[in-house]
């Protein structure tokens, strides 16, 4: 699949080919795009390093904010995580994490 025209107003509209054809379909600020094939493959790659210099693998959600990514990282051996803020350290704990770094400052 092709991203053919991204324009961003408020939001993006990607145009997106296929052999389907092209379809326009838009997203709302903020929007993760991703390769799902892609990102898993980094997150494995990260997490196998981690472990060759016997270190635990504690990916940072802040960039991603997302449950479904954090999941990935569980598959690929993460038993912790580091977050931003307490709203982030709710949304998951709800999402079944147990040991969560609150890495922010605290003036």
């Amino acid at each position: 699949m092709d991203i053919i025209a991204p324009i961003s107003h408020g939001g993006i509209l990607l145009t997106l080919v296929d052999s389907c054809g092209s379809r326009s379909i838009f997203y709302g600020v903020p929007t993760l795009l991703l390769s799902p094939t892609r990102a898993k493959a980094n997150i494995r790659r990260m997490a196998e390093r981690a472990e060759r210099h016997g270190l635990q693998f504690m990916p940072h959600f802040k960039t991603n904010q997302d449950p479904a990514v954090a999941e990935w990282c569980r598959e690929a051996g993460a038993k912790a995580a580091a977050v931003t803020s307490l709203r982030m350290a709710k949304t998951f704990l709800a999402a079944g994490w147990r040991t969560l770094t609150i890495a922010m400052p605290i003036h």
